[in-house]
């Protein structure tokens, strides 16, 4: 009985190890510059699957993406903006945030490719 409880007990642990690694981006994980742009790519709370992307422009406007990972995908749900000292929040589902949210999304997707080329230069570039 004990040899049956332990087996259930590995494979429940297995199954949800398994789980929580769709929850998480390391290959994005980064902090540094992109250009001009200071950049970090951090998780908040590893079981809830959120990521998020800080851009720190050179003019010091601060941009935050919020987004959901689904394994395959990582969709904005929201952007915060601080300009001057004021914070605005743009959501998806509203329809008077949608065309911000929409380039949001689109910047995002590029930070991201950046992310990716820069730490596969880096380590080429160490590999020499």
């Amino acid at each position: 009985m004990n040899l049956k409880r332990n087996l259930g007990k590995i494979v429940l642990a297995s199954t949800l190890g398994l789980g929580l690694v769709g929850c998480s981006n390391p290959e994005y994980h980064f902090d540094g510059m992109l250009g001009e742009d200071k950049v970090k790519f951090y998780e908040i709370g590893f079981l809830k699957g959120d990521d998020y992307l800080e851009v720190i422009k050179p003019d010091g406007r601060k941009i935050v993406y919020e987004v959901i990972n689904d394994l395959f995908t990582n969709h904005i749900i929201s952007v915060e903006i601080t300009s001057q000292g004021v914070t605005k929040r743009y959501e998806v589902g509203r329809k008077d945030t949608k065309e911000i949210v929409e380039v949001a999304q689109k910047q995002f997707d590029e930070y991201l490719k950046k992310i990716l080329e820069t730490k596969k230069q880096e380590g080429l570039k160490n590999l020499k």
